[in-house]
């Protein structure tokens, strides 16, 4: 009886390891928000998303300090750089990556006592993961990847 028991028990260990699959989740590092060079003129929001076991698609991005933000794309067609609304966007297993000059955020009407050095409160909603809040450092314009 015992040799029989001995002998599934590595079966038993290999069924435990692979357990139930991983929900659908995503982190979100990184984050950086450069306030806008005008008051009036919006800011630009960077970050990373990272996907695991199915990721999500990410809906929305939202702060108590800035009226609206939208996700935006820059492409360069037919020698011409433009920027693209984004509706929303997947995050299969792996990284997607916002940063200038492709993928970013726009903040408009970011609050003006925001100031650079302060850390602002952004919550990414997703379609399939939870939603994620992180404190963004916020840095002045052009200074998206200072000391990052």
């Amino acid at each position: 009886m015992f040799g029989r028991l001995f002998a599934a028990a590595p079966l038993l260990i290999l069924a435990a390891c692979q357990g139930t699959p991983q929900q659908p989740s995503v982190t979100v590092t990184d984050a950086v928000v450069t306030v806008p060079a005008v008051p009036s003129a919006p800011g630009a929001g960077y970050f990373i998303l990272r996907g695991v076991g199915g990721g999500g698609t990410l809906q929305t991005v939202s702060s108590p300090r800035v009226e609206r933000i939208e996700l935006h794309e820059t492409r360069n067609e037919g020698g011409m750089t433009r920027m693209v609304a984004l509706e929303q966007v997947a995050v299969a297993d792996g990284e997607v990556r916002f940063e200038p000059g492709g993928k970013h955020a726009m903040l408009f009407g970011v609050d003006p006592a925001l100031k650079v050095g302060d850390r602002l409160s952004l919550t990414f909603t997703f379609e399939g993961a939870r939603a994620v809040t992180v404190e963004a450092d916020v840095r002045g314009p052009g200074q998206a990847h200072a000391n990052h």
